[in-house]
């Protein structure tokens, strides 16, 4: 049985996929992996801010032009027609790299899946952030890459990347959000269920009881107490992500509107951008900054304020 888990943006697959594998100890514990085979399942995946402890089956819909070390959806689904046993994968569409529709490429992905005797559970986003896959940007320079290529300008300063970005993804996250919508009433009929991201992300036991009783797998006692506290962490680790957005950057930004002395922690390009977004929309200011440095300083940066 292939089961594909699935989300338009992280909002968690890989913790889903190990802890399907892990709870029920199914194929006596193993995991599938394209590249090497079936391979021991790891007793904890979860580490500062994600879940990737757990190497994934994270088979791409589209080759993108970039090197890549992952297979080919198609590719997966043959080398995995007449295997026996449990097989859970995370496919995606890398929508960095498309010139088309995003959502109609990933109803293109879901269709095959289901063709193809796939079960498929979805993870659906319902709040704006993470505005991008922040989590998957381990450097800036990873991030700066992938902002190129969305604002369409390789050859953009860090200065000028922060600026423009920091006009656009309030509003692409809204037309983002009502495109998910769309996009997850066209495919529904073919997927077993669908998860809302916070309830996934606050609440993954319920989440597992429901997805394993739909697939008719057992979620074994002792595996379940041994889970809580992963999942626990796990939950926590997500708390710390969304706090960010929710309580973090209002206290900076108060604090750079009032002319307020507070300590700035280490802040990545990713950071900074959203910083500037939301003193847009929450408090009608714009932050101008001469060079590609930003000061850490609030007080520093209330003098930018225009």
């Amino acid at each position: 049985m292939r089961i594909a888990i699935n989300s338009l943006k992280g909002l968690g697959g890989t913790f889903m996929e190990w802890s399907l594998y892990y709870l029920t100890n199914c194929n006596k514990g193993k995991m599938y992996n394209f590249h090497k085979g079936w391979l021991p399942v790891v007793d904890n995946p979860v580490r500062m801010k994600d879940a990737h402890g757990h190497q994934k089956s994270h088979p791409i819909w589209e080759y993108t032009g970039e090197p890549i070390d992952e297979p080919l959806i198609k590719e997966f689904l043959e080398a995995t027609k007449d295997l026996k046993g449990v097989i859970p994968f995370y496919p995606y569409v890398d929508g960095r790299w498309l010139g088309t529709d995003l959502y109609k490429v990933n109803e293109d992905m879901i269709r095959c899946l289901y063709q193809n005797d796939v079960k498929i559970f979805l993870i659906q986003p319902t709040v704006p952030y993470p505005y991008f896959s922040e989590r998957s940007f381990q450097q800036d320079k990873d991030s700066l890459i992938f902002l190129r290529v969305w604002l369409k300008d390789q050859l953009a300063s860090v200065k000028k990347i922060r600026e423009l970005s920091s006009f656009r993804i309030i509003t692409n996250a809204k037309k983002y959000l009502d495109g998910s919508r769309n996009y997850h009433d066209k495919v529904a009929p073919m997927v077993m269920d669908t998860f809302i991201d916070v309830e996934w992300q606050s609440n993954p036991e319920e989440c597992m009881k429901t997805m394993c009783d739909k697939l008719d797998l057992e979620i074994l006692p002792d595996r379940l107490t041994k889970w809580r506290p992963i999942a626990d962490k796990w939950v926590m680790n997500n708390k710390k992500f969304s706090d960010w957005y929710e309580k973090e950057v209002s206290k900076i930004n108060s604090a750079i509107v009032g002319n307020k002395k507070m300590a700035l922690p280490e802040l990545n390009i990713m950071h900074q951008i959203v910083i500037m977004a939301h003193l847009m929309r929450d408090h009608g200011k714009r932050l101008i900054l001469p060079s590609d440095d930003f000061p850490l300083d609030t007080q520093m940066l209330h003098g930018l304020l225009k």
